[in-house]
């Protein structure tokens, strides 16, 4: 009863909304390997504890060098590796958005320029890339723009994603690469056939054209459970690895996805469920 009681208080005490800097990381890191290794009769999860046990969720092994310095903070993970890492040490799925924001403050932090007091504040507010207009000399102050969240995004619009594109069966949107906005492709077209598909893992991206850019930024889906539906033909693109289970031999196929989002999915990350052709 004592050891679960004290099990119960140390994961209580892992708090990824105190995260602000590496070391706040490092520090809840610890906290939940501990929790994870009373669960498992130890005193805290060994580094090679962990190792297997990322394996096992990331379907690559990640060298131990590399895992000690993101455990210990010294450089953020990548966003799928930072989730195998959560699902590795027991991480709740409830709690999943709570660890995805903190990764989003720890990302900002590290893209802020020197010099803007980040050792006195490590989690200022973002900071404009375009030319600021003159300012006005009457009139309140303008409000800041709201800070581009490039982690997990899009609980809330989902369910009303989907239900906009059941009601619109005839038409996809088109992705180019020129930068102008989505239109909707002829209810004739070839490409219409459509498949049904399922994440491999917990989070995969949703990326406005076929490639890795994430300055683009990104739409993510979160949820295994998921259903996604896109083209069922692949598109030859920007190839990759070590990526949803990829090995060092790089795929360079996409699909092009309508719901829940518009835009491409790297194919290894999804697997085909339905085809909707007639």
């Amino acid at each position: 009863m004592g050891a679960e009681s004290d099990c119960r208080n140390v994961a209580d005490d892992a708090d990824p909304r105190r995260i602000g800097t590496p070391s706040d990381l490092k520090r809840e890191f610890d906290l939940l390997r501990r929790t994870a290794g009373h669960r498992r009769g130890k005193h805290r999860l060994s580094l090679q504890d962990l190792v297997t046990l990322v394996r096992q969720h990331h379907g690559s092994e990640i060298p131990r060098s590399t895992l000690d310095n993101y455990l210990s903070g010294r450089t953020l993970p990548p966003p799928t590796v930072y989730d195998a890492i959560l699902q590795a040490l027991d991480v709740e799925r409830a709690k999943l958005r709570l660890w995805g924001d903190a990764w989003d403050r720890l990302d900002e932090a590290r893209r802020t320029p020197p010099g803007n007091d980040s050792a006195t504040n490590p989690l200022p507010p973002p900071q404009s890339t375009e030319s600021p207009d003159p300012p006005s000399q009457s009139g309140p102050p303008q409000p800041e723009p709201p800070r581009k969240r490039r982690f997990r995004r899009g609980y809330v619009l989902s369910g009303l994603l989907v239900a906009l594109a059941l009601t619109a069966p005839t038409a996809v949107f088109v992705i180019t690469t020129s930068g102008s906005s989505p239109r909707p492709a002829p209810a004739s077209s070839p490409e219409l056939v459509e498949c049904t598909y399922k994440p491999v893992g917990e989070i995969i991206r949703v990326h406005p054209t076929p490639n890795f850019d994430t300055e683009r930024g990104f739409e993510t889906i979160n949820d295994v459970h998921q259903t996604i539906i896109g083209s069922c033909r692949p598109t030859r693109a920007e190839p990759g690895s070590e990526t949803c289970g990829v090995g060092p031999v790089p795929v360079n196929t996409w699909i092009q996805v309508r719901s829940p989002y518009t835009g491409w999915i790297f194919e290894p990350c999804l697997r085909l469920k339905t085809n909707h052709a007639a």
